[in-house]
């Protein structure tokens, strides 16, 4: 794929970088048709069309953000609950390679301490893309762990 299809937001994702600095950046240093362009697509107006660098645009984002031709990090990535009792249900703390994140998720109290969860990047944000499906099958979780802990100790 040429680096000229990539669109602003592709690169975005790709790479984990943050929106607001992508775009502030974009409007603060670079040129208009020099740096980049947008791809005309139907009938949209100009104003709502995504956003194209070219291959001198693009080699300036990578040098600002100190981004490699290659993704650092792939996501989704597989994490562990470490607590889930925060007074706010929205935020549980997750361990990610070896460090502790707080990680949003739609309710906290659905999750337990152990589950393996699937973590998203959504912009400089983590987020929980997967929930448990009912209540039922979260206690079930909770008493097969529960049992398995007390048959091996």
């Amino acid at each position: 794929m040429s680096h000229t299809t990539q669109t602003e937001k592709d690169i975005i994702a790709r790479f984990g970088l943050p929106r607001d600095e992508m775009v502030r950046f974009r409007r603060d240093h670079l040129k208009p048709v020099e740096d980049w362009n947008r791809l005309r697509q139907g009938d949209k107006p100009e104003h709502m069309c995504p956003i194209v660098f070219t291959d001198v645009g693009l080699k300036k984002v990578y040098e600002k953000f100190g981004v490699t031709d290659t993704p650092q990090d792939s996501w989704p990535k597989v994490g562990v609950v470490s607590r889930n009792n925060w007074p706010n249900h929205r935020i549980m703390t997750v361990l990610i390679d070896g460090k502790s994140h707080n990680v949003i998720v739609s309710d906290a109290r659905l999750f337990y301490p152990g589950a393996e969860i699937l973590v998203d990047r959504k912009g400089s944000k983590l987020v929980c893309s997967l929930r448990p499906d009912s209540p039922q099958k979260l206690f079930t979780a909770i008493r097969r762990k529960h049992n398995e802990q007390n048959l091996q100790g």
